[in-house]
């Protein structure tokens, strides 16, 4: 009788099917894990904008003179985090801000939480469809 050491086809097949099943099952885990912690850092970064924004108003000299909140250092280093972290979803940041001081929006499209948006009258949460540009200043 002819005895052979080791596995048939049949059993290697059946283990690299099994192996492939698992890797699939945890490729989808992370990547779901990886854009909920993109839409994180998002909305973080969108918290930051509003801090930023109540900041830069109690300083009695930046509402004398008229500057321009979204010209800010702040918020243009609040903008770039935004775009950087929004970077893998496809979508444009986009960010409005009117002639008055106190006239801004910023939204970011996130992976699983839609629109996110944050203005001047503290709104922050989700939107329907964008709104912020050129001539809407505000998320609603």
């Amino acid at each position: 009788m002819n005895k052979s050491k080791g596995f048939t086809i049949i059993e290697l097949i059946v283990v690299i099917a099994i192996i492939a099943v698992l890797a699939t099952i945890v490729l989808v885990n992370v990547t779901q894990y990886i854009n909920k912690g993109r839409d994180a850092a998002v909305v973080g970064n969108l918290n930051s904008m509003a801090t930023n924004a109540a900041v830069y108003f109690d300083d009695p000299d930046n509402v004398q003179t008229g500057t321009a909140f979204l010209g800010s250092a702040n918020a243009v280093a609040a903008i770039a985090a935004i775009a950087e972290s929004d970077n893998n979803t496809g979508a444009v940041v986009n960010f409005g801000g009117g002639s008055g001081v106190q006239s801004w929006c910023v939204e970011a499209t996130t992976y699983n939480k839609g629109i996110q948006c944050v203005d001047n009258t503290g709104f922050l949460g989700t939107i329907a469809a964008t709104h912020c540009s050129a001539t809407v200043f505000t998320c609603k």
